[in-house]
Formats: C-alpha cells, structure tokens, sequence
C-alpha cells in the first residue's frame, strides 16, 4: 500500500515538474517573440525612414537656416520632429543645439506642407532656424540633421 501512496506521490510531483516547465518555456518564449517583433518593428522604421539637409545658409548674425527633405516612406508628426537632434557650428567643432533653447536653439515649419496636415510627410520640405550663442563668421560650418530614431544628414556651408 505505501509503493501505491509513494508511485502516487512522485506522479503528482512529475506532473507539477513538468507544468512548472513548460510555463516556463512558454513564458520565455512569448518574451522572445515579443522582443523580436519589437526589434523588426525598429528596423523597418529605420529603413523607411530617410532626410536630406539639401541647403543652408547664413540668416543672420547669429543664425543659419537649413532646409531638410523627407526622402524616405514614412512621416515625422510635430511631436517626431521635436525630438531631432541639431547640431551646428564650425566645421570640426559643431554644437549640440536643443529644441527652443534659451541662449542657442532652433525651431522649425513645414516649408511645404502640401496636405496641410502638419506632419513632415514624403516628398515635403522643413525648414530649420538655428540661433547660435555666437556671431556666424567667416568659415566653414555644419549642419546635421538626426532624426528620432537615428538617421542623420549633414550640410557643409562656407561663408
């Protein structure tokens, strides 16, 4: 009777083992699935999204003004744009400029904003002023344009 009571008792914990398994490999599979679809969801917003700074000039004492172009698949919200990096300045030395800083900064419109929905869709242009905490002399400078999720272009400008 106790080889009964015993084969009973190491089924039960055979059975409790092998569930306790296999959630846990259900568990890790679904994180790895998950983190999968995330990491293919990153790439291929990579990879349709693209911008070219096609010019920039000098706009004032302190400020120059680029021109960046959305040549990729997908569009960029107000939000989206906001979080762009600026850097600008002499060529070898470029500063970080942040969104509406105080002292240095840039903002930005929707040069052609041809659906008027307010986003930076395929095809149309931003225009980027940047306010520097330093007059613009002679020299060569730089424009760098990166995007929320990466992607970056640069313009060199001579004055």
């Amino acid at each position: 009777m106790s080889s009964v009571l015993t084969e009973g008792i190491l089924t039960i914990a055979v059975v409790i083992a092998a569930s306790t398994v296999a959630a846990v490999f259900v568990q890790s599979s679904y994180q790895l699935n998950q983190a999968q679809s995330s990491y293919f969801a990153m790439a291929s917003d990579s990879a349709s999204t693209a911008v070219r700074v096609v010019f920039a000039i000098n706009s004032s004492e302190r400020g120059i003004t680029a021109w960046v172009k959305n040549t990729g698949r997908s569009y960029f919200s107000e939000g989206q744009i906001r979080q762009f990096d600026v850097f600008a300045g002499p060529a070898g030395a470029p500063k970080y400029i942040p969104y509406n800083g105080t002292f240095s900064g840039w903002s930005f419109s929707i040069a052609s904003d041809y659906d008027s929905d307010g986003n930076l869709d395929p095809g149309e242009t931003l225009q980027i002023s940047i306010w520097l905490d330093y007059s613009v002399s002679a020299g060569d400078y730089v424009v760098k344009v990166v995007t929320h999720n990466g992607i970056s272009d640069t313009y060199q400008l001579s004055l």
